[in-house]
């Protein structure tokens, strides 16, 4: 009996397992067959009505007076001219003849008879006066949407020059991975990832319940744990490659989260393995899933191994610092999920990388850092910083597309993280290199919006950023680096060079950016100003040599050079 309760938990616990993907496949299906009616029947619906094309019979020519046309081309060079006859197809006609029209009879006058003769001749010569000026047009370089063709006497027919094949007007076909009803929209997405999550709950109780009863010991329930998850995810592969994609999607999320939950189970549990151990397999995991994503587009699924990648040095945390296993991993996940980001552009996924590398950096910073840690902090912010900012001018510089709000988040917030971060740590260690370390990110962004301009004349809003961008870092370097009136002075030659190279290159934005600045500089002059006529002994080192030379001592002069060099002066 022991053996048939066993037996009967089993295929209890199959059928939890297994039906929720069961029933989920079955409804997918059955909203797909019904998406595909559905765009069949709006492609039935927006297809245009056939077209053909007739010949005008000389009974049908126009009667249009001379003075009333355009002027005739000049004719083909290959072409005869003398006994030459135009035989014209009218669009929207069915073919009836190929008759030839002399052109001396298709422009003559001819007497016309009554109201409808008048509206006849009317029509027709509005149809000749088209075609003879999309023939002056051909011979320009210009197509026609309908051809014309020149014929001698021998009845030998070439096409003119002029003639380009009409273009054709196909409905775009509605999507079919976007869901269009909200019973697909819960049938699809949404019910399958609550089915991949009561999955994962579902495989948590059968772990609880098999180890309180002692059926499993913990190697081998996570043996078991690793055998269902790798099951899971080569059956979403399956259902995948059988078009089944939200099934597909749900069995990978749920595999995802099973090897997830086993290898942490596997270290912090049980102890069964090491940190290094279970820090891989976890890593395996994440790019496991990235490349399904990327193989199978799948961006959801994308998104999950991200969340989990990042999630993996959190669930693993101990008392001791990973620095050389923490930061490698996350820049080879960033260059991972980029690459697939930027092959499939999906902007949310970039950016979600930027964050979940920040949130990971000040984790480790308010943890773990101290300054003997500073030149490597360093190296891998860097490493950080040059791939994000190529990312985000990849798009516009490199492959000379549009771009999107996604790509002017990258554009901006990764400058300004990088400068703080950087800023934070070195602002007490070498106070004096700040300046000359936004000068630095002043010549690079320079430079980038220089080659924007350079290799992509439409994306003038990326290039107004990064000048932006190299304009902010050259003024914060001013107070940076000098103090006292030497900042004032930074000022006003920025000023100068922003209003300048504004004028040159014809950027309004950098022009008003100088005025601006030097706006600025006109304030703080003006309140120096004041200043002095409030304490002119202070300011006026005039006053400080009459000293020196009524009372003596060097103390004044060198007051004076101080005032100078470190003083409003």
């Amino acid at each position: 009996m022991e053996v048939f309760a066993v037996l009967f938990a089993v295929a209890v616990v199959v059928w939890f397992l297994a039906s929720p993907f069961v029933v989920f496949g079955l409804w997918n299906r059955l909203s797909e067959l019904e998406s595909s009616v559905k765009r069949l029947q709006q492609l039935a619906k927006s297809r245009p009505e056939p077209t053909h094309d007739r010949l005008v019979t000389p009974a049908e020519a126009p009667a249009a007076p001379v003075a009333s046309l355009p002027p005739m081309p000049v004719p083909h060079p290959t072409l005869p001219t003398t006994a030459a006859s135009v035989a014209v197809i009218l669009p929207n006609e069915t073919p009836r003849s190929r008759a030839e029209i002399p052109l001396t009879e298709l422009l003559a006058p001819r007497p016309l008879h009554g109201e409808s003769r008048d509206k006849s001749q009317a029509h027709e010569a509005q149809s000749v006066a088209a075609v003879l000026a999309a023939t002056r047009a051909g011979a320009t370089g210009e197509g026609l949407r309908s051809p014309v063709f020149v014929e001698d006497i021998g009845g030998s027919k070439q096409p003119s020059a002029a003639h380009v094949a009409p273009k054709a007007h196909v409905a775009k076909p509605a999507s079919g991975d976007e869901p269009s009803t909200l019973e697909e929209i819960l049938a699809g997405k949404w019910l399958t990832w609550v089915g991949a999550l009561a999955v994962i709950i579902g495989a948590g109780f059968g772990f609880k319940y098999a180890v309180e009863n002692g059926w499993l010991d913990p190697t081998r329930r996570i043996i078991l744990g690793l055998t269902v998850g790798l099951l899971s995810f080569g059956g979403g592969a399956f259902a995948m490659r059988r078009d089944y994609r939200f099934l597909g999607q749900g069995l990978t999320g749920a595999a995802m989260g099973i090897l997830y939950m086993s290898c942490f189970a596997a270290h912090a549990w049980h102890g069964l393995v090491s940190y290094e151990v279970a820090f891989l397999g976890m890593a395996l995991t994440t790019a496991g899933g990235l490349a399904f994503a990327s193989r199978f587009e799948s961006q959801p699924t994308a998104f999950l191994g991200l969340l989990g990648g990042f999630l993996t040095p959190a669930m693993l945390h101990g008392a001791t610092d990973q620095f050389w296993v923490l930061f490698p991993y996350v820049l080879l996940l960033d260059a991972g999920v980029l690459y697939v980001a930027t092959q499939r552009r999906w902007l949310g996924l970039q950016n979600l990388a930027f964050v979940g590398t920040c949130l990971t950096w000040w984790t480790w910073y308010v943890w773990f850092y101290d300054v003997s840690k500073l030149v490597p902090t360093i190296a891998f912010l860097s490493a950080f910083f040059v791939l994000f900012a190529l990312i985000g001018v990849m798009q516009n510089i490199v492959r000379q597309q549009k771009a999107v709000a996604g790509d002017f988040f990258l554009i901006l917030a990764t400058p300004i993280a990088y400068f703080g971060a950087v800023y934070g740590l070195t602002y007490e260690i070498f106070p004096f290199w700040q300046g000359l370390f936004a000068i630095g990110m002043t010549v690079i962004y320079g430079y980038l919006a220089v080659l924007n301009s350079q290799i992509n004349p439409q994306g003038k809003p990326v290039a107004a950023v990064l000048a932006g961008l190299a304009g902010t870092f050259l003024i914060i370097a001013a107070p940076l680096q000098f103090t006292g009136h030497w900042v004032t002075i930074a000022w006003i030659a920025e000023s100068v060079l922003l209003v300048e190279i504004g004028l040159r290159f014809k950027e309004k934005t950098l022009t008003l950016t100088g005025l601006a600045l030097l706006a600025k500089v006109q304030f703080i002059l003006l309140i120096y100003a004041l200043a002095t006529f409030a304490d002119p002994v202070g300011f006026q080192t005039a006053f400080v040599r009459k000293q020196f030379h009524l009372i003596g001592g060097p103390a004044a002069l060198e007051t004076s050079w101080t005032n100078i060099f470190n003083g409003r002066s």
